[in-house]
């Protein structure tokens, strides 16, 4: 067992998903980006 110095806590555990939640949130953003972009494009495509 090795010891841990008086009143520090052992660093947590890394986490494997953190990049992939990055990632993900990035895609959902570029996502809502496209969709706004997209909106005045079809209300002149398919507008009277």
């Amino acid at each position: 067992m090795t010891a841990q110095p008086d009143g520090e806590a052992p660093p947590p555990p890394p986490d494997p998903w953190k990049a992939f939640r990055g990632v993900m949130a990035g895609t959902l953003i570029l996502e809502a980006v496209v969709v706004l972009l997209a909106v005045p494009v079809v209300g002149a495509v398919g507008g009277d």
